[in-house]
């Protein structure tokens, strides 16, 4: 093997180690200086909402918020509100999929199910209400707001009638 041929085989091997680490070294760096996370950006809009079906409030659902450029999303606690941070602005689809919500809380309900007996009380399992399919994809459910900037405080009654 000539000299040359000896030089690039020890050489190639150290600089692209030397390059990775640099790479690694440089990634490191930017997650730290960006808190290693993505933000949403702030559009001071929230969207706090009481959801019903047929009057009564619906305690476990996932809801879409979709704009024209962005969108937003959370789930409804027990007691039917939502609160999203951060919505979209101006004219939104909402939809509301309360299947979306069984399969996130699929392990809440198995753990209640199967805990033991605190104080001689079963924990509670989760109440999931359907929603007619109609209402889960925000392109077709039919709901719409305008969203303007601070708090939009709204009530959003569903119905099971078509």
């Amino acid at each position: 093997m000539n000299e040359r041929a000896e030089l690039a085989r020890g050489w190639l091997p150290g600089t692209l180690l030397t390059v990775v680490l640099v790479g690694l070294l440089v990634l490191v760096s930017w997650l730290n200086l960006s808190g290693g996370d993505y933000r949403i950006p702030d559009t001071g809009v929230v969207f706090e909402a009481r959801i019903t079906l047929d009057g009564k409030p619906i305690p476990q659902a996932f809801v879409i918020l979709q704009g024209e450029s962005s969108m937003g999303q959370g789930y409804v606690g027990e007691d039917g509100m939502i609160r999203i941070e951060s919505a979209p602005l101006g004219d939104v689809k909402i939809g509301i999929n309360t299947d979306a919500a069984r399969g996130h809380l699929m392990g809440e309900i198995m753990a209640a199910a199967q805990a033991p007996k605190k104080d001689g009380q079963k924990k509670a399992v989760p109440i999931i209400v359907d929603v007619p399919a109609r209402y889960f994809d925000p392109g077709k459910s039919g709901i719409s707001r305008t969203l303007v900037k601070g708090l939009n405080a709204l009530t959003i009654e569903l119905s099971k009638k078509p």
